[in-house]
């Protein structure tokens, strides 16, 4: 019985401790999603996903991921203030299989991913370190902008 109340006890810290962080330690001004599609056969397609902080992020917190629709990128602050991911599609891809000598090539296609907890189609989640210990937090109604069609050739002027 001992054993079953220090079970209950460490998951309900556990929980407690997940549940906790409701708010993120900067303020976020923009999450954004936008599809986009190249304009030639075979030339990939896929989702850039956007973070746009108020202010830039501590030194103590780096981001690492980000769960979005299935699918796990990397995620990446490509200025003071802006966090970003790319989630490659299989859409728009060749289907003939390439001829390698390599025994194992590298996948070009995002494969689904489990996050870390269930999130909606519109919610994506943030991995991050706060002083090398992982954290997550999740942002909910995500915005989607309009579909970035890539032109197959420049338009004639």
């Amino acid at each position: 019985m001992k054993t079953i109340q220090i079970l209950y006890l460490i998951s309900f810290l556990t929980l407690q401790s997940c549940a906790s962080q409701t708010k993120f330690p900067v303020a976020v001004k923009e999450v954004s999603y936008q599809g986009w599609v190249a304009g030639v056969r075979g030339g990939g397609a896929g989702t850039n996903f956007s973070i746009q902080f108020k202010t830039k992020l501590p030194s103590n917190i780096v981001v690492k991921n980000i769960y979005f629709q299935n699918k796990m990128a990397v995620a990446q602050m490509v200025s003071p203030t802006i966090c970003v991911a790319n989630f490659i599609s299989d859409a728009n891809r060749m289907k003939e299989e390439l001829v390698t000598d390599e025994p194992n090539p590298k996948k070009t296609t995002m494969e689904q991913v489990k996050p870390p907890f269930p999130i909606k189609e519109n919610e994506a989640i943030l991995e991050y370190t706060v002083q090398n210990k992982i954290k997550f937090f999740k942002f909910t109604n995500v915005k989607e902008k309009e579909m970035i069609p890539y032109p197959s050739a420049k338009p004639i002027e």
